[in-house]
């Protein structure tokens, strides 16, 4: 009875309510760091992602305008001698 009162009225909560607090504390950080990384990733991935269709983009029109082939193609094939004509 003296450890039912002591665990109850202590600190207001029950014993084993403390490292459920603690856990719960513990997995909302990570919750929140696993989510800023993850937004930090994102934004990577499409300034990556708008840095290579620019390039694509820039390639196209260079092949297009006959001066090189775009990337990827060699000189003979018929993709870059229809970019040339």
């Amino acid at each position: 009875m003296k450890f039912w009162a002591w665990s109850h009225n202590f600190i207001g909560l029950h014993v084993y309510a403390i490292p459920t607090l603690i856990l719960a504390l513990a997995a909302l950080i990570v919750i929140l760091v696993h989510c800023r990384k993850r937004k930090k990733r994102k934004d990577d991935a499409e300034k990556e992602l708008e840095r290579k269709l620019g390039e694509l983009i820039d390639g196209a029109a260079a092949s297009a305008d006959g001066s090189t082939p775009a990337a990827g193609e060699a000189p003979g094939t018929p993709a870059a001698a229809a970019g040339r004509e």
